[in-house]
């Protein structure tokens, strides 16, 4: 992954970094398509060279956290990166970007880039997910060890009750979604001793939901998709 400039000093035409040989990434950065950067090599690049203060939030932030997402949300070629700022003026769209502005819980280091702590980013892309989806991902949370995430959520033991009792801007949605998790969490429990269906099998059907593993982010974009 190297800017325009370079790349033409290295004897690149323009004609080529405009064909399918290559692949925009960020503005005035390129990537060669047949061996790709990968989302952490973008977002590293982005924070370093164009937007310091910025914090990766999201979608992005959720597939480097290892959220397990629509396939719609999970990370492939050409898709953009979310970026946060907290203060200073409003940035301007940019191309493979979308900007943020306002309101943080905060953010914390993930393999050294500031991303969203993983509960923000749970309301940051609650209003992407629909119900069943968004209960899905809280189970999956709850009930499996699917990457760092728990690491940050963790020792808490639920992640819905803990999301539900968080200073947060109001989100009514998301504090019943956490409410639907208790009673589901019960139903769950009692399962032993009434007969009767897995409480997941009751809500999501055939929800699709796969891991975002944070290896294949590592390796390649499509390998996270």
């Amino acid at each position: 992954m190297l800017h325009r400039s370079a790349l033409i000093a290295q004897g690149v035409h323009p004609r080529r970094l405009a064909s399918d040989e290559f692949t925009a990434v960020l503005p005035g950065w390129h990537t060669p398509t047949a061996h790709p950067a990968t989302l952490r090599e973008i977002c590293r690049v982005a924070l370093a060279e164009q937007w310091p203060t910025a914090v990766i939030s999201h979608d992005t932030a959720a597939i480097l956290w290892g959220f397990p997402l629509p396939s719609r949300m999970r990370w492939r070629r050409g898709r953009q990166i979310h970026l946060r700022f907290v203060n200073g003026r409003r940035r301007r769209a940019a191309a493979h970007t979308v900007m943020h502005q306002g309101w943080s819980r905060g953010s914390v280091e993930l393999e050294g880039l500031p991303v969203s702590h993983a509960f923000g980013t749970l309301w940051e892309i609650a209003p992407d997910l629909t119900d069943t989806e968004m209960l899905a991902l809280l189970w999956r949370l709850e009930q499996e060890d699917v990457g760092p995430a728990l690491q940050q959520m963790r020792p808490a033991r639920w992640v819905s009750r803990d999301l539900r009792t968080l200073r947060l801007p109001p989100e009514s949605r998301v504090r019943g979604l956490c409410e639907t998790m208790h009673s589901m969490r019960f139903l769950h429990r009692q399962r032993g001793r009434y007969a009767g269906r897995d409480p997941l099998e009751l809500l999501y059907g055939d929800v699709d939901l796969a891991l975002s593993n944070p290896a294949a982010v590592g390796q390649a974009p499509e390998a996270a998709a």
